[in-house]
């Protein structure tokens, strides 16, 4: 089949265009975030523009509030479920700790029993 709106031939994954649309929000605000972080790594945390403007932290911080609203609007209108996203995201902060080299205070903390 061939779309006419973008212009390339498109196979049927079952998907309407307002799910393609989130989805592609969010692999674009993903991908936003992705170079902010790798401006961080190049330049540093306070770095500008040479022309001024935002710190690479400043503009990283608006690029992961992107990425959360793309998931919000996956979550809000039922493709994604917030739940399971939660869920998974205290999964990994429980077994990370496990991968890391150089973070301090990240195992997790244990669950006190009463005794």
């Amino acid at each position: 089949m061939f779309d006419k709106e973008f212009g390339v031939s498109m196979f049927d994954n079952g998907l309407s265009k307002a799910q393609t649309e989130r989805l592609v929000i969010l692999m674009e605000e993903c991908a936003e975030t992705i170079k902010g972080v790798c401006k961080v790594m190049r330049h540093g945390f306070d770095s500008t523009h040479p022309d001024g403007g935002p710190t690479n932290r400043e503009v990283l911080e608006v690029e992961c509030g992107d990425v959360v609203n793309a998931i919000n609007m996956n979550a809000d209108s039922g493709d994604l479920n917030m739940s399971n996203i939660l869920l998974a995201a205290h999964i990994k902060s429980e077994i990370i700790h496990k991968y890391l080299h150089h973070q301090l205070n990240v195992e997790p903390k244990e669950e006190k029993k009463n005794d």
